[in-house]
């Protein structure tokens, strides 16, 4: 089973919108899902390997995927900054684990696998971050959060049972959007 394909968490609930900058100003994206993935790998490389020089590494991914046109290097490289400063401050992580793998075998005999964008390790548990790169209004936030919670919820039932530990929070973050929204 593949968590991106979870129906919602009818228990689920969402919080407050946190708000991290601006709506990115995009020119015509033609396709959307590739647009997400070089932001997606542009917010994996900042954790991992921050780029001091001029947006420069930002420049040639957007480049790359053939975005120059549509969006501008120097907001998507302040979107995955302004995310990393957040989670830093929010959560003191120990360590940051990007595009982590799962595997999880339900007591049906299914296998759950998929890869988590963001799985942070703190002394109080793990928090589970999942990119959008969704360009809905803020107004339809609350409602992408809900369609995406029964992955979120597929994610923490892995890590929880694979560590014993306790998920502390999911999130749903949205780059493009400027915001994060808690999933509970």
């Amino acid at each position: 089973l593949s968590p991106s394909a979870a129906a919602a968490d009818e228990g689920a609930e969402i919080g407050a919108v946190v708000e991290l900058g601006e709506r990115m100003r995009l020119g015509t994206v033609k396709n959307a899902t590739d647009l997400g993935r070089a932001i997606h790998g542009l917010i994996a490389a900042e954790m991992n390997n921050p780029d001091d020089s001029e947006n420069s590494r930002a420049s040639r991914v957007i480049y790359d995927w053939g975005f120059a046109e549509t969006a501008d290097p120097a907001a998507v490289a302040d979107a995955a900054r302004n995310f990393v400063t957040w989670a830093q401050s929010e959560f003191e992580p120990i360590t940051w684990h990007v595009e982590h793998p799962i595997t999880h075998v339900l007591e049906s005999g299914q296998v759950v696998q998929g890869f988590i964008d963001l799985l942070l390790e703190t002394y109080d548990g793990f928090v589970i971050v999942d990119h959008k790169a969704s360009q809905r209004p803020r107004t339809e936030w609350t409602e992408l959060a809900m369609e995406y919670s029964g992955q979120l919820r597929a994610y923490q039932n892995a890590v929880e049972e694979a560590t014993g530990r306790a998920v502390i929070a999911k999130w749903i973050y949205l780059p493009l959007g400027g915001g994060l929204i808690p999933v509970m």
